[in-house]
């Protein structure tokens, strides 16, 4: 069974855009969503659960944490994983008037390099300003509207549409037959993974195959993750890896091998 050594391998432009839109929408959050993408020694995508360890500091190598904070068990599909920064600890408004490097280390490990500097948006927030990204319009009441599918801002700023409706280019409009309207987007729940056959029913991934939507239902497709390593729970198999059918296939170790309260025989320990 392989043991997985993960390393860093993370999305820096999804992290920017979490970061800057979490930071300049609505009203002043208090909270930043990070998203990343972590893989196993050889570069394949994990998936499972791993225990994150995120810091700030106000230079780029060495120094002390000006903030910390802990996520146990965060899943991880695919690779991909998602967090919200401050959701434990406070990120009080006086840690944005330096510049910020964060730091991030996996299942204890060592803290990975090199840290990755904090755009400037962020201290729109230590002045009280509302810094509105590209494409959005400042509708005043600290609200950062982009006024071609926001439905409360449609169009122009107070401009809302009627229940139902949804905002596209700038005019509201109805769900296209056989879509629905799940949290203000019209979604196709006959192949949407994350609405499949209705609203938040979110397909899930295994370790050797994605999530698709058919039809409705949820199912997996291992095609693409057809040679990845993974683990079959299996002492009585070394070198497991995904089949492309969705399956971990491991090679039956030698009978008579020792394993954990017996010894192994074809491929199984008895």
């Amino acid at each position: 069974m392989p043991s997985l050594c993960r390393h860093q391998s993370f999305i820096l432009a999804t992290f920017l855009a979490l970061f800057t839109a979490g930071l300049a929408s609505a009203t002043v959050p208090t909270t930043m969503p990070y998203q990343g993408f972590l893989t196993d020694g050889s570069g394949d995508p994990i998936s499972g659960t791993v225990n994150l360890h995120f810091s700030l500091y106000t230079q780029d190598t060495g120094g002390t944490p000006v903030w910390q904070e802990q996520h146990a068990s965060v899943a991880v599909t695919a690779g991909f994983f998602q967090v919200e920064l401050g959701d434990q600890t406070l990120l009080a408004d006086q840690l944005f008037e330096a510049p910020l490097y964060l730091g991030i280390a996996v299942d204890g490990d060592p803290e990975m390099t090199p840290r990755m500097r904090v755009g400037s948006v962020p201290f729109a927030r230590a002045s009280g300003a509302l810094a509105c990204n590209v494409g959005e319009t400042n509708c005043g009441g600290g609200i950062c509207a982009d006024l071609q599918t926001d439905p409360n801002h449609c169009g122009s700023c107070g401009t809302a549409c009627g229940p139902g409706m949804v905002c596209v280019q700038g005019a509201c409009a109805g769900c296209s037959p056989g879509w629905i309207l799940c949290s203000g987007i019209c979604v196709d729940p006959s192949s949407d993974i994350y609405n499949c056959g209705g609203c938040g029913s979110v397909c899930g991934a295994t370790q050797c195959a994605a999530p698709i939507c058919q039809s409705g239902s949820c199912g997996l497709d291992g095609s693409g993750l057809g040679g990845a390593t993974c683990d079959d729970s299996n002492a009585c198999t070394v070198s497991d890896t995904c089949d492309g059918n969705g399956n971990c296939v491991g090679t039956p170790v030698a009978d008579g091998t020792p394993c954990p309260g017996g010894t192994c025989t074809g491929g199984q320990c008895l």
